[in-house]
Parts: C-alpha cells; structure tokens; sequence
C-alpha cells in the first residue's frame, strides 16, 4: 500500500495497493485535476442558482431579525 497525495477539499488521504506494479503519482493528481469540478464562474446556470439562493437567504435573514425584534410579520397587527 501507498498513501496517496491528499485531494484538495477532502478530509482524508487515500491508499493505493501495489499488486499491480508501481503506482504514477503525477498521473494520479492530473487525472484529478482534470475531472474536477467545474467552477461557478464557467457555469451560468450554477452561478444564477447560487445567486437566487443568496437572495432567498437575504430575505429570511430580513425576516428572522423581524421576528426577533418583536415587529411581526409586517401586517401592522
């Protein structure tokens, strides 16, 4: 066995057995970085996702310190 590169964003570092011969470290982690995940910033569907989300969470954040300051819901009740 051989303890492999830790990946970038993973907790633990993974083993490779050695039945088979030596393992290519390098073509490992290219391997990896090419089948990586695909970054918002080149993916227009994701990033209008993301940036819908961040809205959602804006408004319940406004409406949570409503409810926490006493004001209710906004019907004047």
């Amino acid at each position: 066995m051989v303890k492999l590169p830790r990946e970038a964003g993973r907790r633990e570092s993974r083993y490779a057995q050695l039945f088979m011969g030596p393992i290519d470290v390098a073509a490992l982690e290219a391997a990896q970085a090419a089948s990586a995940p695909i970054a918002a910033a080149s993916n227009p569907s994701l990033a209008a996702r993301v940036e819908s989300l961040e809205a959602d969470v804006a408004e319940l954040r406004v409406l949570l310190a409503r409810l926490q300051d006493g004001s209710g819901n906004g019907s004047g009740a």
